[in-house]
């Protein structure tokens, strides 16, 4: 096993002496291209098939004629959609949006001082009285809205309004 290591170690030092000894010889002797007889040349060309250009075309169309295999679209403009600006009430968390209505419905003295802390299972935070706040304003105003329209639909269809009326009215 010893002699085989040291056999092996040698015959890869002395290879890339031996490759190259090997080229010096190759390059030295000048290679030699078989002559071919004209006769088989002949016979070679005669098997190939003949050249035959192109025929050219009769009618020579105008450089912008519409190609009638090609569909054409119209030229268009690509943008990337702009992103919606983020208002504070579209991009808050529900406890942020109801800090934030607390901060501005409620004065500082009231959020700071009165109704700084809350009881856990007694009372609601400043924030969350400021969101029922939010919340009551909005329906008063959408039930404002709706009273509106059953006023201007009474005059086409009083059945309706009145349906509209009722619907406001339940809780």
């Amino acid at each position: 096993m010893r002699h085989l290591g040291f056999t092996l170690t040698l015959l890869l030092a002395a290879a890339p002496s031996l490759l190259r000894a090997q080229d010096a010889t190759t390059a030295t002797q000048p290679t030699v291209a078989p002559k071919v007889s004209s006769q088989i040349t002949q016979s070679i060309t005669a098997a190939l098939p003949k050249y035959s250009p192109p025929k050219p075309v009769a009618e020579a169309k105008p450089a912008n004629a519409p190609n009638p295999d090609v569909i054409e679209l119209p030229k268009m403009k690509v943008s990337p959609k702009q992103r919606p600006r983020l208002t504070p009430d579209i991009s808050l968390t529900t406890k942020a949006f109801n800090e934030k209505l607390a901060r501005d419905k409620l004065s500082s003295f009231d959020r700071n001082v009165l109704n700084r802390y809350t009881l856990p299972l007694f009372g609601t935070s400043a924030a969350d009285r400021a969101r029922e706040e939010y919340e009551r304003a909005k329906k008063d105003q959408m039930a404002a809205d709706v009273q509106h329209l059953a006023q201007v639909a009474e005059a086409i269809d009083p059945a309706q309004a009145k349906a509209m009326r009722q619907a406001i009215d339940k809780p």
